[in-house]
């Protein structure tokens, strides 16, 4: 099969990509839209299908627009800059609701818009490599040097001149930003090893409206502060009063705290040291005097009989399957679950409605804009009587 050919991108499929055929082969192309006839290079040949990267745009499809970023063809930070920001939100919902659908779900979740939908990304990794800072290219890890970025931040954008003048052949930088402080934290890591940078704390602190929270460049944070404010407030706005609420994946405590005020006791469960302290030293800061975060791991999950609430945030991955068991065992009253991945979310949310609970609030939040990247939230309720 010749790895140059044309496809006309018939539909859509998750996360975003445009979907095509050719010789009997789904072709799925990033960055495509629905109408367009495009010239693609092979890029991995699999059993029945093609990805495939864009050589040439022949014919636009109706919904195309030009890129507001120079980098787009090239760096991996955004995908959807092809489309305007009113048809990404409509992309993403009807990904969602094909994700959800997948997995047996007819459920059809609204996605809120980012409040802001340039500069939005307030946490970055940059890299250094031979000379140049940037970010890791789309098909590669191949660096692509960034002078400016419609996605990051301005406070960040305006660090890169410092960073490049490091002058590192190799290194990554950890960076975050606070929306609410507009100060700036970052870390320098050159071979696994962390080294402070100089005029950049280690961390900054974030308010998203239940009070200062500390954030570590080098740790877990959400990355638009400004969607995480509006998850936190469906969260506390759609589960129930708890006497024990117990939270695995509990990162620096940006869950745990908002909901204290609902929840007579906390135990949190983290499996990083640093994020535990950092989650505790936010906990006290706040006088939260109910909440309790320890080092654990959610492949471990234990969850006490008297529970009422459990809240999950996990990676990419999904639920642990150990901590999956465990609630089909204990099945608390009430789930608060957080995910960055519709796919896993979507496998979790499935696990969960067969153990009998039901969906009592679901939504999908576009945390980075431009980006496949979805975050989604339920709150499920397990009948009891």
């Amino acid at each position: 099969m010749e790895t140059t050919f044309t496809v006309k991108i018939e539909q859509y499929a998750p996360p975003g990509r445009g979907m095509g055929y050719h010789e009997d082969n789904a072709v799925f192309v990033p960055c495509a839209c629905v109408g367009d006839e495009l010239e693609v290079e092979m890029v991995k040949e699999g059993k029945g299908y093609i990805e495939a990267k864009i050589v040439n745009v022949i014919t636009a499809g109706p919904d195309r627009i030009e890129p507001a970023c120079m980098h787009f063809n090239f760096c991996g930070g955004c995908d959807l800059l092809h489309l305007s920001y009113e048809n990404q939100i409509k992309l993403k919902t009807a990904m969602l609701a094909e994700t959800l659908k997948g997995y047996g779900l007819e459920l059809t979740p609204e996605v809120t818009p980012s409040p802001e939908i340039w500069h939005s990304r307030h946490r970055a990794s940059l890299r250094a490599a031979a000379g140049k800072l940037g970010m890791n290219g789309r098909w590669s890890s191949q660096l692509v040097e960034i002078k400016d970025c419609k996605s990051l931040s301005k406070l960040i954008i305006d660090k890169i001149p410092d960073l490049k003048a490091l002058k590192d052949i190799e290194a990554s930088y950890p960076i975050i930003a606070s929306h609410s402080g507009q100060t700036l934290a970052g870390k320098r890591i050159i071979k696994k090893k962390e080294q402070e940078i100089q005029g950049l704390a280690h961390a900054v602190h974030e308010d998203y409206g239940y009070g200062k929270l500390e954030l570590l460049a080098a740790g877990f944070a959400q990355s638009n502060p400004l969607v995480t404010k509006i998850i936190l407030d469906d969260i506390n706005g759609n589960i129930s009063p708890a006497k024990l609420a117990v939270e695995y994946y509990a990162g620096s405590g940006t869950i745990t705290t908002a909901v204290a005020s609902k929840c007579e006791q906390i135990q949190g469960f983290e499996l990083s040291v640093s994020a535990v302290k950092a989650a505790n030293r936010n906990a006290t800061n706040l006088k939260l005097e109910n909440i309790t975060v320890t080092k654990g791991d959610a492949k471990n999950g234990q969850i006490a009989i008297a529970t009422d609430l459990l809240i999950v945030d996990p990676p990419r991955a999904g639920i642990d399957r150990p901590l999956l068991k465990e609630l089909k065992r204990r099945k608390p009253t009430e789930i608060a679950y957080m995910s960055c991945n519709p796919a896993t979310f979507s496998r979790d949310l499935a696990d969960l409605l067969d153990f009998g609970y039901q969906v009592k609030f679901i939504k999908g939040y576009d945390m980075y804009p431009h980006s496949y990247h979805l975050e989604c939230l339920a709150v499920l309720a397990y009948p009891k009587g």
